[in-house]
């Protein structure tokens, strides 16, 4: 490992308050092809504007966010 690659892992393990490996597993997660980690509706109905039945009407929402991000998607 370069010296300035190693220098930066201790520095950001330093900032986040923890190991190494930690920062490492992180990069390598959000790097590696097939993570299954949060995507875009990953605080659904979080904050204000949400519905306020959201909770309950969750797998509806989901379909039709879905619905219009595949109609932008497709052209």
């Amino acid at each position: 490992m370069r010296r300035r690659d190693a220098h930066l892992l201790r520095v950001e393990a330093q900032r986040r308050g923890v190991s190494i490996a930690e920062v490492v597993r992180d990069a390598l997660a959000d790097h590696l092809p097939g993570r299954a980690g949060p995507g875009p509706l990953s605080f659904f109905a979080l904050g204000e504007g949400s519905p306020t039945d959201a909770s309950e009407r969750v797998d509806e929402l989901l379909a039709a966010a879905v619905r219009r991000d595949r109609r932008a998607t497709d052209g």
